[in-house]
C-alpha cells in the first residue's frame, strides 16, 4: 500500500503541474508586468527631483538677480548680468539624461503586453501615460534652454567685439565698424532661430533692439569720421534709449521663460506627481492581491 500511496502522491503531483501552473504562470506573468512599471515609476524620482529643483533654481536665480539690475539702475548704477551659458549647458545635459531615461521606460512599458485583466492593462496604460508626461515635461524645458544658447552663439561674435579694447593702434573708428557688422551678423543670427510660439512677441521685440543698436552705430560712425557734434548727440540719445529698452525685452523674455518653468514645475508637482503615487500605491495592491490568489 505505501508504494501505491507514492504512486498515487506523484499522479496527484502530476495533475497539479498540469492545471494549477499554468494558472501559477500567468500569475507571475501578471506581477512581473506590475513589477516592470513599479519599479521604472520608482527609478524616475530622483529625474524627477532633478527637473524641479532646475526649475526651482532658475526661476529663484533670474527673480533675483532682475531685482538686483533694477536697484542698481534705480540708482544710476551699472549692473553686469552673471554669465550663465556654462550653468544652462549643464542643465541641458541633465535634461537630456532624464528626457533619454523617460523615453527608455516609455519603450519598456510599450512593449509590455496586455494580460486581458482590466486592471493590469489599465495599469499599464496609466504607467505609459505617466512617462508621456515626463517626457513632454523635459522637451518643454530643453526648448526653452536650447532657445537660450542658440541665442547666446549667435551674440559671441558682437559680445567679442564689444569686449575689444581700443588703443591707438585700434581706434573707435574701427571698434565701431567692427560692432557694425558683428551686430549685423548677430541680427540675422537672431532672426534664424526658431522661438517658441508663447515668447515670440517679446523675441521679436528683443532682436529688434539689435536692427536698431546698429542704425546708432552708423550714425556715430559718421559723427566720429565727419566730427559732427549734432550726429555724436542724437547717437547717445539713440544709445540711452536701446539700453533701456534691451533691458526692457530682456527682463520680458526672462519671465516668460519663467511663466514656462513654473507651468512646467505645476504639472509634474500635480497631475503627474498624483499619477505616480497612484500607480506605485496599484501597483503594490495588485502584487498582493496576485500572490494571496496564488
Amino acid at each position: 500500500m505505501y508504494h501505491l500511496k507514492r504512486a498515487l502522491s506523484a499522479f496527484m503531483a502530476l495533475l497539479l503541474l498540469l492545471f494549477i501552473c499554468p494558472a501559477c504562470a500567468r500569475d507571475e506573468e501578471k506581477i512581473g508586468r506590475i513589477k516592470i512599471i513599479y519599479t521604472e515609476v520608482y527609478q524616475a524620482g530622483p529625474a524627477v527631483e532633478e527637473i524641479t529643483g532646475i526649475i526651482t533654481s532658475q526661476i529663484e536665480e533670474s527673480e533675483a538677480e532682475i531685482a538686483a539690475a533694477k536697484e542698481a539702475r534705480s540708482k544710476g548704477e551699472d549692473y553686469t548680468f552673471s554669465d550663465d551659458t556654462s550653468a544652462a549647458a549643464e542643465e541641458a545635459e541633465k535634461l537630456r539624461g532624464c528626457l533619454a531615461q523617460f523615453e527608455d521606460s516609455k519603450k519598456l512599458l510599450d512593449a509590455l503586453s496586455y494580460t486581458g485583466a482590466e486592471q493590469i492593462d489599465k495599469t499599464i496604460d496609466a504607467g505609459r501615460a505617466y512617462f508621456h508626461k515626463l517626457i513632454g515635461c523635459a522637451k518643454d524645458l530643453l526648448s526653452i534652454v536650447d532657445f537660450f544658447l542658440a541665442e547666446e552663439e549667435a551674440l559671441t561674435g558682437l559680445n567679442a567685439a564689444a569686449e575689444k579694447e581700443v588703443t591707438q593702434q585700434y581706434g573707435y573708428t574701427a571698434y565701431i565698424a567692427d560692432m557694425w557688422t558683428e551686430s549685423g551678423a548677430a541680427y540675422e543670427s537672431l532672426k534664424a532661430i526658431p522661438c517658441p510660439a508663447f515668447m515670440a512677441q517679446s523675441y521679436a521685440l528683443y532682436i529688434d533692439q539689435i536692427r536698431i543698436f546698429q542704425t546708432m552705430l552708423e550714425t556715430m560712425y559718421y559723427a566720429l569720421t565727419n566730427e559732427d557734434v549734432l550726429s555724436a548727440y542724437s547717437a547717445q540719445n539713440m544709445a540711452s534709449r536701446i539700453d533701456i529698452t534691451l533691458f526692457k525685452y530682456g527682463v520680458r523674455l526672462t519671465e516668460d521663460f519663467n511663466k514656462q518653468y513654473g507651468k512646467v514645475g505645476e504639472r509634474i508637482s500635480t497631475t503627474i506627481k498624483t499619477l505616480g503615487e497612484e500607480l506605485k500605491a496599484n501597483c503594490t495592491a495588485l502584487i498582493k492581491a496576485l500572490n494571496q490568489e496564488g
